[in-house]
């Protein structure tokens, strides 16, 4: 049996990058995968990588509290089953300048996309977890910038700071209810964000981490006790 056979799970930012390669290890080992993403063309590619039957795709925005209403649905109805593990890891960056000519729409539109899914989705799926006794598991997308942060990305580095420190208090705030928390913090890859940077960037931030393991880490993740990390 597959590591991760019958478990259902949600994944945000499903859509390319870092969220489809992480929807495609989940199934490679076992998983079968509600992916959302703001994109129906992007989101229709993943589900043509997927084995029929695995992948069901949500067209929707991770900012709104309806989309986590309909993610406990349409899992119930094409799963049979409400996600037992979200994968919030749907993200955006501002462009890259110095902090104070980033304007208040670019500002607002990074927290909205990187922080508010994990409160909406806290919102919504916690209860329902904790009133049908299911010790579910929620695995945040951070980034090493947090703990790096670049000149030219400082609020975005803020906003996955944010990821790292809302992770840690919901996993301690909701241990009694044996569910769980983590926050896997990676460099960059190949995701539509980096090409913002230039192709000499690229190359060098792309060798520091392939979009493949960050799969892998989510899915050995999913294998592991305990709260945070």
């Amino acid at each position: 049996m597959s590591r991760l056979e019958g478990k259902i799970i949600a994944v945000t930012g499903a859509g390319a990058g870092f969220g489809r390669a992480i929807v495609q290890k989940l199934i490679a080992e076992g998983a079968k995968v509600l992916g959302i993403d703001l994109i129906a063309s992007n989101n229709e590619e993943t589900a043509s990588l997927c084995p029929n039957g695995t992948f069901f795709q949500l067209t929707a925005d991770v900012a709104a509290e309806e989309t986590w209403q309909n993610v406990l649905r349409l899992s119930n109805e094409h799963f049979g089953h409400a996600p037992t593990v979200i994968v919030n890891c749907a993200g955006v960056v501002h462009l890259g300048q110095e902090p104070h000519l980033v304007s208040e729409c670019e500002f607002d539109n990074v927290f909205k996309v990187n922080v508010k899914p994990l409160y909406l989705s806290t919102k919504v799926i916690v209860p329902f977890w904790i009133e049908n006794k299911i010790e579910g598991h929620f695995i945040n997308i951070g980034s090493i910038s947090q703990a790096r942060p670049r000149p030219t990305t400082v609020w975005y580095a803020g906003s996955k700071g944010a990821v790292t420190a809302v992770t840690r208090g919901l996993a301690a705030a909701y241990a009694k209810h044996r569910i769980r928390f983590n926050v896997i913090r990676p460099s960059i890859g190949e995701t539509a964000m980096s090409v913002m940077q230039t192709d000499l960037l690229n190359t060098k931030n792309c060798a520091d981490l392939s979009i493949g393991f960050l799969g892998y880490k989510v899915a050995k993740t999913l294998q592991k006790d305990g709260q945070s990390d």
